[in-house]
């Protein structure tokens, strides 16, 4: 085969044919210009033929630290297989890189594994392995993730709460009598003004819970903040949002390994408190924390139909807030019609991925309703 030969220890380039002896010596010969010093042949099992990547150059390594670079793709090949059999390997072609590459079927198939692979890990393997390696982390780290987190939020969403303090303090007893005494982590209750996100709640994993002063206010009794209560308080001491940290940070670093930013796990841990409010949990984990704020207010002799009352009232708040920026955008349509689109699109993915991830709120009615005595 015709290239160039480098010997590895100038920047000469030597133009020379290379060939294979019937001893299984590789030859150097034919040069246009001069005989690279120091050159002797060397045996086909030591050197090596570089893999074939579309079009591209070829390079047979020698053992010196010369190589020889040519673009004669077939004569490469061949040489390959000369060397593999030298070194008493079988003369398959079938796990040659380039034949897969030039493989549509091939690469249909491998498309396709990767896509299964992927849809695998992100419903399947890794919430599992997330659950998993939650139960067995120790109360250490939900404290330690917890910490600052609450005051990211702040910084985004919240402002100082309005709430009476005599109010407040009567609630933070409530819960005082809600939270577990004896598994490691230190409960507490917040209070906040949440603005544009309403009425809401929400559980940190080093156990802070956070009310916002639209639900206490929603509320027409304690115990349907009570049963509010029991269900973050649940979130918690299943692991919930822990296994929804995990699960997040896992996904988003196989992201990055796929795509090659390796600085996507920075952003991660920057917006993880945002995407604790932004992302919903699954349905068996909200089904899971249903069922401890049944058991509990089954066990106190508090009725269940006091979850379903603040749960229909919170979906009519949402329904309400909905409807009335559906009507805003309306009114504004003329004037902003790409500005609304953008809006809408946004609004079409919260919607799916609000019933994505939660039970029909209606079914989770019914099982607090088919329960009361």
């Amino acid at each position: 085969m015709q290239g160039v030969y480098y010997d590895g220890k100038s920047t000469g380039q030597y133009h020379c044919s290379l060939s294979v002896d019937t001893n299984g010596q590789v030859l150097l010969h034919g040069f246009t210009i001069e005989t690279p010093p120091n050159f002797a042949p060397v045996a086909i099992a030591d050197v090596v033929v570089s893999a074939r990547v579309g079009n591209t150059p070829r390079f047979v390594y020698f053992p010196g630290g010369g190589n020889f670079e040519t673009e004669d793709q077939q004569a490469a090949d061949q040489l390959n297989v000369q060397i593999r059999q030298a070194q008493g390997e079988a003369a398959t072609h079938w796990f040659i890189p380039h034949r897969w590459e030039s493989s549509f079927r091939l690469a249909v198939v491998a498309i396709s594994v990767m896509l299964a692979l992927i849809v695998f890990l992100a419903f399947v393997g890794i919430p599992g392995i997330s659950g998993w390696v939650a139960e067995q982390l120790p109360a250490e780290v939900n404290n330690a993730l917890g910490k600052g987190t609450l005051e990211l939020l702040d910084e985004r969403y919240f402002k100082k709460s309005e709430l009476d303090l005599a109010r407040q303090q009567q609630l933070e007893e409530l819960f005082s009598e809600l939270a577990p005494k004896d598994d490691g982590i230190d409960y507490q209750l917040y209070f906040r003004d949440g603005g544009t996100i309403g009425a809401n709640a929400f559980a940190l994993p080093n156990g802070q819970v956070v009310l916002t002063d639209a639900l206490v206010t929603l509320a027409d009794s304690d115990n349907e903040i009570r049963s509010i209560l029991l269900h973050e308080i649940a979130h918690v001491v299943h692991r919930h949002t822990l296994k929804q940290l995990i699960s997040t940070v896992s996904l988003f670093a196989i992201y990055g390994m796929m795509i090659g930013d390796l600085d996507t796990m920075n952003n991660v841990m920057v917006y993880l408190p945002v995407i604790l409010i932004q992302t919903g949990y699954s349905r068996q984990d909200e089904w899971e924390a249903d069922g401890y704020a049944l058991n509990a207010m089954l066990a106190t002799h508090i009725s269940p139909k006091h979850f379903a009352n603040i749960m229909r009232k919170l979906e009519k708040e949402k329904a309400s807030t909905w409807f009335q920026q559906d009507t805003e955008e309306d009114e504004t349509a003329e004037n902003k019609p790409a500005e609304k689109d953008a809006k809408d699109d946004a609004e079409a993915s919260t919607w799916l991925n609000y019933l994505s991830s939660h039970p029909v709120t209606q079914d989770r009615i019914t099982r607090f309703e088919n329960a009361a005595p």
